[in-house]
């Protein structure tokens, strides 16, 4: 806005010297129509004058000056096509900014919910819902895995998740449901024992009432899928052939599925 006010108030100037320059020619001209008539009255003047220069074409020759409608309507665009161009900067700048904190805002709430559904005594139920869609996606190649949100041993202790195949990893696809245990970083990794040693235990919910999927295994020491994390998560560990694929469906309810997680919490310290 304030280059299209410079623009204007420049023009402007420009205009009041042109109107000054026509006032000093429109002041001449009484004085050169004297002198004309004078040479006029002289005998012989007059024929002469008319054969240099007819009366009729004196006045085409005068140069009144450009247009100064057109120098301030110039302006005025000049000075509206730079504010556009400022306004559509800043226009873009803060659709960046609103995009960014969108990102932030959805990241924090993210956070919060896992951490409103997050377990610190080393027992964790997953509800996997929309199992069958879910499925679907991985037999077609979609999506192969799923994790969960993270768990705990307590409120300093390990960091955990599960990830499971719901259409099967490796030799067991399309016959098994796949599921591991992951042993994540967590913020107090330096303080912990490690490797991770303490007894692990999965189970399918039979929601019925009838017998549940149950396996335990003990995580090997020398693996490096229970050494201290050095990436965000190390390689998951578990059960390929966890469930058959034919027996899955009497574990559905409403289209959703549930595995439960025990981490055996007896020897652990922190």
């Amino acid at each position: 806005m304030e280059i299209m006010m410079t623009l204007f108030v420049q023009f402007v100037q420009e205009m009041k010297e042109v109107r000054q320059q026509n006032s000093h020619s429109e002041n001449e001209l009484p004085r050169i129509r004297d002198r004309n008539q004078q040479r006029d009255d002289l005998p012989g003047s007059r024929q002469i004058t008319e054969t240099r220069r007819p009366k009729s074409h004196f006045f085409v020759g005068i140069d009144r000056g450009p247009d100064t409608t057109n120098l301030v309507r110039i302006g005025l665009e000049r000075g509206m096509q730079a504010a556009l161009v400022t306004t559509q900067t800043e226009v873009r700048s803060l659709q960046n900014q609103v995009a960014n904190l969108s990102t932030e805002l959805e990241d924090n709430r993210l956070q919060i919910a896992v951490l409103q559904a997050a377990s610190y005594d080393g027992t964790f139920v997953w509800k996997i819902p929309e199992s069958r869609r879910r499925r679907r996606e991985a037999q077609a190649g979609k999506t192969l895995s799923l994790y969960s949100a993270p768990f705990f041993t307590s409120r300093h202790g390990y960091q955990m998740c599960l990830r499971v195949y719901l259409n099967g990893d490796g030799t067991a696809e399309n016959t098994h449901m796949s599921l591991f245990f992951v042993v994540m970083k967590g913020e107090f990794d330096n303080i912990l024992q490690w490797p991770f040693t303490h007894k692990v235990t999965f189970k399918l919910i039979n929601q019925t009432g009838g017998r549940d999927i149950v396996q335990t295994f003990q995580p090997n020491p020398m693996s490096s899928s229970f050494r201290k994390p050095r990436s965000e998560m190390n390689n998951a560990s578990g059960f390929p052939r966890f469930a058959p694929l034919s027996t899955l469906e009497r574990f559905v309810e409403d289209d959703c599925i549930f595995v439960k997680c025990i981490v055996d919490t007896t020897n652990i310290v922190l």
